[in-house]
């Protein structure tokens, strides 16, 4: 009898963002910026995105701050 171990794929997670005209049009420039910044023909906006997760999970206070200012100006 084999003991072949299973491969388990792991499917992404993910949840569609809902992004404003406005704060779709800011990150597309953001992430060509980044891409000649970085001397690489492009940043996907996933990648731009992941990155700015992982730079929020490592200042959150940052963050937390930018929401609250967002909420109050609502």
């Amino acid at each position: 009898m084999s003991c072949a171990r299973r491969s388990t794929r792991r499917r992404p997670a993910g949840e569609p963002l809902d992004l404003s005209p406005e704060l779709y049009r800011q990150l597309t420039v953001w992430a060509d910026a980044a891409a000649i910044e970085l001397g690489v023909p492009r940043v996907s906006l996933a990648d731009a995105v992941r990155a700015m997760i992982r730079v929020t999970a490592d200042h959150p206070d940052q963050v937390l701050d930018r929401l609250r200012q967002d909420r109050d100006n609502k």
